[in-house]
């Protein structure tokens, strides 16, 4: 079905993510920058992807984050305790915390993935299928958006996933990274033929633009119901006006004195309707 020409259409009808816009963020948190976010997508019909490449990425940041603040402590905790050592009677025992098993931590982490997923009606994009060969001679040949130092991998991996998802029904889509290495995918996107991508820095450049277009269809409704109420006052008022004609009389002494001048006009205006 064809859109109505008057219809404030959203500037794009899928968002992607990175990994560095979602786990700069905190994720698998979903702080109020995000959640307002996913909020303004789903009032406006945008639907939300994670890319599987995002996803696989977002995991092993995580682990590695667990296993950095993991030996962190443990040193803090090691200087501490021999901050104090000449205090007698201390447990200086490890917390449990800090000798989490890490599969369990990991079990952890991917149910709490799954649950903000169907929360939140997050869909994962699949990876893309382009071949080593395709994408090592764009490296070779520093295509964008691989740079003359050959980076940009897992960047490209996840440009391509987002691409070849978008472009399966050429959709207008929007890719939020945090990442300065995405700001070359302006010229992948010439490259691979796809302007149906544009990248938002911030996941906050991406709501304020669904929340323009969110204000103006919140406007436009308005609009329509004012006048749909004007229309339905306006007929009601002439039945009002019909119904009083044939049904409201007054004393004939009444005649030509204040009371009855209303009356004379209310008939002589809903006279003047039927003639026109």
């Amino acid at each position: 079905m064809e859109a109505d020409p008057k219809t404030v259409l959203p500037p794009f009808q899928r968002v992607y993510f990175d990994s560095d816009s979602l786990f700069g963020a905190g994720w698998p948190h979903i702080p109020a920058k995000l959640r307002e976010l996913f909020e303004v997508s789903r009032a406006l019909g945008v639907d939300i992807f994670v890319p599987e490449p995002t996803l696989v990425e977002l995991e092993n940041r995580w682990r590695q984050k667990l296993e950095d603040q993991r030996a962190v402590a443990q040193q803090g905790l090691k200087e501490f305790h021999h901050t104090i050592e000449m205090v007698p009677e201390i447990d200086r025992s490890e917390p449990a915390s800090l000798s989490l098993n890490a599969d369990v931590a990991l079990s952890a982490y991917r149910e709490r993935v799954r649950v903000v997923c169907e929360e939140w009606q997050l869909t994962r994009a699949r990876f893309t299928t382009r071949s080593v060969q395709e994408v090592f001679e764009a490296a070779a040949s520093h295509t964008p958006p691989f740079g003359k130092d050959v980076q940009g991998f897992k960047d490209t991996i996840i440009f391509l996933s987002v691409l070849d998802h978008a472009i399966d029904e050429r959709i207008p889509s929007a890719l939020v990274s945090g990442d300065r290495a995405f700001s070359r995918f302006r010229d992948a996107s010439r490259t691979y033929s796809a302007s149906l991508i544009t990248v938002y820095a911030k996941i906050q450049d991406a709501s304020d633009r669904l929340h323009e277009v969110l204000k103006k269809t919140i406007k436009q409704k308005w609009d329509l119901q004012k006048e749909f109420l004007r229309v339905q006052l306006m007929d009601m008022r002439q039945q009002i006006e019909n119904f009083l004609l044939k049904n409201l009389t007054f004393p004939a002494s009444w005649s030509g004195t204040f009371f009855s001048k209303p009356v004379e006009m209310l008939r002589v205006k809903v006279n003047a309707s039927r003639i026109t």
